[in-house]
């Protein structure tokens, strides 16, 4: 391996939305990570929408391009992101979800700048029929693929072929997420819950990927009193969810708490989170529940049991099995012993693995062995 001397390095991020999904709360991470390292800017190709990500970046020193996107297919974009690599002049490019349809060509024109992308999802799921035939041209050529998970690498294989992409897991500032007896007990009389009942909590958007209606379904079959299961989020299926609560007359049982800025107070106040996804690359609300303490139940999908071994740090069960989701969910309402052993081994898990910091030193020893040619050096990070 040749030798490298550290220095600091332009580093551009590039995101469709500068927002509130767990992508860009990654890349919102990462960024603020590398600028004690690098000189780190960041685009996202749609207008700002004050989401806390942007926060995190500006407070870190990261400097941002909104590109005013318009929703379709905007070719105004090709121009603009190529006027953004002119102003910045970037060593590496970092790209995220579905911006490389209009960046490719500006990667293809100025081949010293070096590309990476990280596939955040598994890789049928993650763009659409354009997207996959960009990807088929960029992966592994003039762009180095990172997955978030190995379920990801190996579908990345999959789809596209190639050598297995190097794998990173996202991280989460783990020191955010912690119980908090005072906060539970203020945050239940705020929204008034009882001290004693029992809250299921399950967090992200409201679409496909989660199925809500099916944890609803699943839901429905736990007849107890003061029992409640919580949505934080929000998202197109919202009037869908709405319907189905109607349906299953769980109105006083089922709480839509919306999209929220106090996700670390919701997590301290429940007593166990949910997660229903068909598909998950490396979902950030789990590591965040295993990191207040919280006892798991989530489907066995993607890269979620590279994160909870069944049993250890939770309950696993079949995507699409709503009867197993309510045997599981009854488990942990069931025995305080069981939420006590789950909570606590998921707790330790995610403050010596799921941190900001390991995933951050993984992207820069990344981003060090791609700068001076030698990507093929650097091996698989483990989950």
């Amino acid at each position: 391996m040749s030798s490298y001397e550290p220095q600091r390095r332009r580093i551009l991020q590039v995101l469709p939305v500068i927002g509130f999904a767990g992508a860009e709360q990654m890349a919102a991470h990462l960024a603020a990570g590398l600028v004690a390292e690098h000189e780190v800017a960041a685009v996202g190709l749609y207008e700002s929408v004050d989401s806390p990500t942007e926060t995190v970046m500006r407070k870190a020193g990261v400097r941002i391009w909104f590109l005013g996107k318009r929703p379709g297919f905007d070719p105004r974009m090709y121009a603009q992101l190529a006027r953004v690599l002119r102003e910045f002049c970037p060593h590496l490019v970092h790209t995220h979800l579905s911006v490389l349809r209009y960046l490719l060509p500006s990667l293809i024109a100025r081949r010293e700048i070096v590309a990476i992308h990280t596939l955040h999802s598994l890789a049928p799921r993650e763009t659409d029929r354009l997207g996959r035939m960009v990807r088929r041209v960029a992966l592994g050529r003039c762009v180095i693929p990172v997955a978030v998970s190995r379920a990801v690498a190996r579908s990345v294989v999959e789809l596209y072929g190639g050598a297995e992409p190097v794998t990173i897991p996202n991280g989460i500032p783990v020191c955010n997420f912690r119980f908090d007896a005072s906060a539970r007990r203020e945050w239940r009389a705020a929204q008034g819950f009882e001290q004693d009942a029992f809250l299921f909590l399950a967090t992200g958007r409201l679409e496909v990927p989660k199925s809500p209606v099916r944890l609803l379904r699943a839901f429905a079959e736990l007849v107890r009193e003061r029992c409640y299961l919580l949505f934080a989020g929000d998202g197109p299926l919202r009037p869908t969810v709405e319907e189905e609560i109607r349906r299953l007359t769980l109105e006083n049982r089922v709480r839509l708490l919306g999209r929220r800025g106090d996700v670390p107070e919701c997590l301290s106040a429940v007593d166990a989170f949910v997660l229903c996804s068909d598909w998950e690359g490396n979902p950030l609300g789990l590591m965040e529940a295993m990191a207040c303490g919280l006892p798991v139940i989530a489907t066995s999908v993607g890269g979620v049991p590279e994160l909870v071994q069944d049993r250890r740090h939770g309950l696993l069960v079949e995507a699409g099995d709503a009867a197993a989701l309510t045997s599981a969910m009854r488990a942990v309402l069931d025995s305080a012993e069981l939420r006590r052993a789950l909570g606590e081994a998921a707790r330790r898990r995610a403050r010596a693995e799921f941190t900001v910091d390991r995933m951050v030193e993984s992207y820069s020893r990344l981003y060090r062995t791609v700068l001076v040619g030698q990507a093929s050096d650097f091996q698989t990070v483990p989950a």
